[in-house]
Parts: structure tokens; C-alpha cells; sequence
């Protein structure tokens, strides 16, 4: 059986975001930016890194838990229409040299002007070319682009509370029981 897309960048993600977890333990409590210092303190930190490795599974758990529009939401920063879809002939059509806007309209017949009927043209086009190569790496490029991204957004927000804690604790620990 064949897997997705997705699927396939499931291992990449969870291998870059785990070199995203290491370097913020390692500057939380290092404060340094060097890479074998963070993979140090994970090597001679477990039970310190647990947080960290919770906060990572956690992020993985919550991105799957998001629906694919609602991760093009946090990438495109767009709530209305936040598919590139949406304005593949106001806008980039234009912009790829490659791309032969005339002889599209052409074979398609005129662009579309509204976001949803520019998505749906634009998907429409794209089923009956989602198997050529170039087409499945660029879809399984943006993908990983999307997925990262949205779990950057919440590791910002798992981590960022996290490192309140570290800090807070790390700051106890150095200045002693009774704040010497």
C-alpha cells in the first residue's frame, strides 16, 4: 500500500522538530547557541528534558488534531480564504515566468476573480496533474511547509510557557533555598 504525502513527511517532521526541542532546552539552560551543548544536555538530562520531550509529543498530538484549513489559516496568517488556491490567477499566475497565463485561459476559459471559484479551478486543474512528478514533490514540499509551520505556531505556545517554568526553576536552583 502506497503511503500519502503526509505521511511520508511524518518522520521529517518529528526529526526537526526534535532538533527544534533540543536547541530550546539547550539555550534554556545553557544560553548557549551550540549545537552539542543542546544534545549534551538532552544526553545528560532526562529527566530535565522530560518537559521538552512532553511539550514535543504534545505539539505532534495537537497538529494532527488541526484540520488542514485551519493549518493553512496559522501558515497564510488569511481566515477567509487562506488557501493558495484562492488566489492562484489574481496573483500568482503572475508571478512564475514558466507559467503561460494566455494559453491556460486558453484550454481553462477565463480566470475566475473570487477566491472560492479561483480554488475551485485551480483544484480542478490540479487533479488532473497531481500525479506528474514535479507536481507531487511540490505537493509533498508544501505540505511539510504547512505541517511544520503549524506546529511552530503551537510549539511557540507550549514552549514559550515552558520556558517560563525552566527559567523560574533554573533561577531557584541557582540563587540557593533561602535566595543567596
Amino acid at each position: 500500500m502506497a503511503t500519502s504525502q503526509k505521511d511520508q513527511n511524518r518522520v521529517p517532521l518529528m526529526l526537526v522538530l526534535t532538533v527544534n526541542a533540543a536547541a530550546f532546552l539547550g539555550l534554556v539552560t545553557n544560553q548557549q547557541a551550540d549545537p552539542a551543548a543542546w544534545f549534551a544536555t538532552l544526553d545528560g538530562n532526562l529527566r530535565g528534558s522530560f518537559p521538552v520531550t512532553l511539550a514535543l509529543v504534545l505539539t505532534g498530538v495537537l497538529n494532527s488534531q488541526l484540520s488542514p484549513l485551519t493549518k493553512a489559516r496559522l501558515v497564510f496568517l488569511d481566515w477567509d480564504h487562506p488557501l493558495p488556491g484562492s488566489r492562484a490567477f489574481s496573483k500568482y499566475v503572475s508571478m512564475d515566468p514558466r507559467t503561460d497565463a494566455e494559453a491556460l485561459e486558453r484550454k481553462y476559459g477565463p480566470f475566475p476573480t473570487e477566491p472560492e471559484d479561483q480554488n475551485k479551478r485551480w483544484y480542478g486543474i490540479y487533479r488532473g496533474v497531481r500525479d506528474e512528478p514535479s507536481v507531487v514533490d511540490a505537493s509533498k514540499g508544501y505540505l511539510f511547509g504547512r505541517d511544520y509551520a503549524s506546529m511552530m505556531v503551537l510549539a511557540g505556545l507550549l514552549f514559550g510557557g515552558l520556558s517560563l517554568l525552566l527559567q523560574a526553576r533554573l533561577h531557584r536552583t541557582s540563587t540557593g533555598p533561602c535566595g543567596s
